[in-house]
């Protein structure tokens, strides 16, 4: 039996799905396989081959957890100049004197339509020339994933096809997706590592995910000249079901982000942390150069929390407005940063998904989103029956900050995570236009019955949740 890209019916075979080899893991319990992937590997194992990155990711997320519940220090006084508003030359001053990694050029296009990201992406794997990086949270075992599969596979006869996932999140993924045959009869591969790796030349690696940590980021490059990042994971759902953001970048800042998947792919591999351990603490910003806009990667990790920092200077600094388009919120420290810039005036619009995947979440987005309705800010709710509203996005006055990391504690500070933020005006003009207008157009404003109403609903929802479990 194969796998064709478009079904049974026609197009060249791409891989060979072997019965046996799809149902090999089914054979084994899902409380084992559930145990043995987010205990034995990540803390076990992951401790054992990654000794000097485990321990030092394991402090600093207990560390950095813990922080959100004690806000004295975290609301140390920040110097804002009065006529810096983000976007200004002012800002970029005070990015630079907070240790914010320096911008570099490079092009932005936006794409948020994720069935046509997906055809672009085929397009970009047919056109490699040298190399084919791709680093994602989940490579779920769906549809769309085998034949993303089989066409890395083709390709990496004849260039370089390096993958790096992160092993809870396709993990998780793969458990929770129904086992029903692809349409053209095979039974899915329950691990799609094996299912990429057996009989080609693709290369992959998980990261060990000690003490729980996800490796958030999205970054799909091609040949170190294109990359796409934002919030798109490699299954069906992303593919038109949900509304979510990717820009594509070009230029000098591609290859920034090819330098820290080098870091990343090597810091993967056996001992991998020991060789790593100096580059961790390097930055790989230089000033701006070349043709393009000006762009700042901002990182978050255990010991790394530029994203956070950034944009509680860019709150702190606002004098205009504030959009965020987030589907999980639920950080205490940036709300009460928000907060403070209503009782400035400041116009604050939040967009949140009538309910997000993680329905142990939705309450508190929706707690967090009550408050800030109750201090003034205009809160949205996006409904989409067939997906959710998985955008990572925000604008600040002039200024604007998006990629793979929430509004929440974990994306802010303790996974891994990767966005861009820039201030071209011709750049924010467009993504407002692009981008903001057509999701705000989609979304529904929503007076306090209405706030209340969701709020209390969602609530209901995760407290009977959380009461099956037990």
């Amino acid at each position: 039996m194969v796998c064709l890209p478009s079904g049974c019916e026609s197009g060249k075979t791409v891989r060979t799905l072997r019965s046996w080899e799809a149902g090999a893991t089914r054979m084994v319990p899902l409380p084992v396989v559930a145990a043995h992937e987010t205990v034995v590997r990540p803390v076990v194992l992951g401790t054992a081959t990654h000794p000097v990155g485990s321990t030092s990711d394991g402090l600093a997320a207990f560390y950095q957890r813990g922080r959100e519940f004690v806000p004295l220090p975290l609301r140390r006084p920040l110097q804002v100049p009065k006529d810096g508003p983000p976007g200004s030359d002012s800002f970029e001053e005070l990015l630079d004197s907070l240790g914010i990694s320096r911008p570099v050029s490079g092009g932005i296009e936006f794409e948020i339509d994720g069935e046509r990201f997906f055809e672009t992406v085929r397009e970009s794997i047919a056109a490699a020339r040298h190399s084919i990086d791709w680093h994602v949270f989940i490579f779920t075992n769906d549809e769309l994933s085998v034949e993303l599969a089989g066409l890395l596979a083709e390709r990496a006869d004849e260039l370089e096809v390096r993958l790096l996932l992160d092993r809870l999140g396709s993990m998780a993924m793969n458990l929770l997706t129904p086992d029903l045959p692809l349409s053209c009869g095979s039974r899915r591969p329950a691990s799609i590592q094996s299912y990429l790796e057996r009989e080609s030349r693709v290369r992959v690696r998980k990261q060990s995910n000690p003490w729980f940590l996800a490796d958030h980021r999205k970054i799909y490059l091609f040949d170190r000249e294109v990359a796409f990042l934002g919030g798109v994971n490699v299954a069906q759902s992303y593919a038109g079901d949900h509304r979510d953001l990717m820009v594509k970048l070009t230029g000098p800042v591609v290859e920034v982000l090819a330098d820290g998947f080098e870091r990343d792919w090597r810091r993967a591999g056996l001992f991998g942390d020991l060789r790593g351990i100096p580059a961790a603490f390097r930055r790989s910003g230089e000033p701006a150069n070349g043709e393009g806009v000006s762009i700042r990667i901002l990182d978050t990790s255990p010991w790394i929390q530029e994203i956070e920092r950034a944009q509680i200077a860019a709150i702190r600094a606002s004098q205009r407005r504030i959009v965020v388009f987030t589907p999980y919120f639920s950080s205490l420290v940036l709300t009460r940063e928000v907060e403070d810039a209503l009782r400035r005036g400041v116009d604050v619009s939040v967009v949140l998904p009538d309910q997000s995947d993680v329905a142990l979440v939705d309450g508190m987005s929706w707690e967090l989103g009550a408050r800030l309705h109750r201090a003034g800010a205009r809160v949205f709710v996006h409904e989409n029956p067939n997906g959710i509203l998985h955008m990572k996005a925000a604008v600040y006055d002039d200024w604007v900050c998006l990629g793979s990391a929430n509004m929440d504690t974990l994306s802010l500070r303790v996974n891994r995570e990767r966005n861009i933020a820039f201030r071209d005006p011709a750049t924010v003009d467009r993504f407002l236009r692009e981008v903001v207008e057509p999701v705000l157009g989609e979304a529904r404003e929503l007076d306090s019955e209405a706030v209340e109403e969701m709020r209390w609903r969602l609530f209901r929802r995760t407290v009977r949740i959380i009461g099956r479990q037990l």
